[in-house]
């Protein structure tokens, strides 16, 4: 039995209407993510804080725990949404976010350094690029693979709602090349500087490129279904 096209395009937009709404609620909460609101300042900054120190002191425990702090997961999302979704506004809103706040941390890091030093408290017999550390100023196959995963991660936590236990994962990226690069300014060290800046752009890149990636083949996975009109 045939079924005619008023009837059939109200079934359409019985289908679309759940669609649209996720839709509209994700780019919503996209919008939250990508102001630079004062907690999120205030989270940046502590994170910064502590991972400076975990540098200086070649401490991971507190490594993690600034990686927990950092809330740098929402700005990033927000960023992918907004290119999968052409919403130019919200990609460069989040992207002034995220690296503010990643500026803050980074910031963080060269105070300390510099305080650090010419008061003469660092460590005894303190080499910035002593341990795994100094992984954290070079860039290779490992440093684009992580930060790739961790930007699928990173958009998966964010569609369901674990952010707060994946977004320790996405930091690794993150603060700490920020927070080396900082601390290495503040001793003087550019070269090193340098090479943590070049870390955190390319995870920057990678996270994006692959969290923007994992929301198209979502949506075309899960692409809106089509009705076959019949007169």
């Amino acid at each position: 039995m045939s079924v005619s096209v008023i009837e059939q395009a109200k079934i359409q937009a019985q289908v679309l209407l759940p669609l649209v709404k996720a839709l509209q609620a994700e780019l919503g909460e996209a919008r939250a993510n990508a102001r630079p609101i004062s907690r999120y300042l205030l989270l940046m900054t502590i994170a910064g804080v502590i991972a400076a120190f975990g540098v200086i002191d070649r401490n991971d425990i507190l490594i993690v725990g600034a990686m927990a702090v950092s809330p740098d997961l929402l700005p990033l999302c927000a960023a992918c949404v907004g290119i999968e979704a052409r919403r130019p506004g919200l990609v460069w809103g989040a992207l002034r976010t995220l690296l503010l706040g990643l500026g803050i941390a980074c910031g963080m890091g060269v105070l300390l350094g510099f305080v650090l030093d010419v008061t003469g408290w660092l460590p005894e017999n303190f080499h910035l690029r002593g341990g795994g550390i100094g992984t954290l100023a070079r860039v290779d196959i490992s440093t684009i693979i992580v930060a790739s995963v961790a930007g699928i991660a990173a958009i998966l936590s964010f569609e369901t709602r674990a952010s707060s236990a994946v977004g320790v994962a996405i930091s690794v990226t993150t603060i700490p090349a920020a927070a080396y690069a900082g601390v290495a300014l503040g001793l003087g060290d550019v070269e090193d500087a340098l090479g943590g800046l070049a870390v955190l752009g390319v995870n920057l890149v990678s996270l994006l490129v692959t969290g923007t990636g994992t929301l198209v083949l979502q949506r075309l996975r899960s692409g809106p279904p089509q009705l076959t009109l019949s007169g």
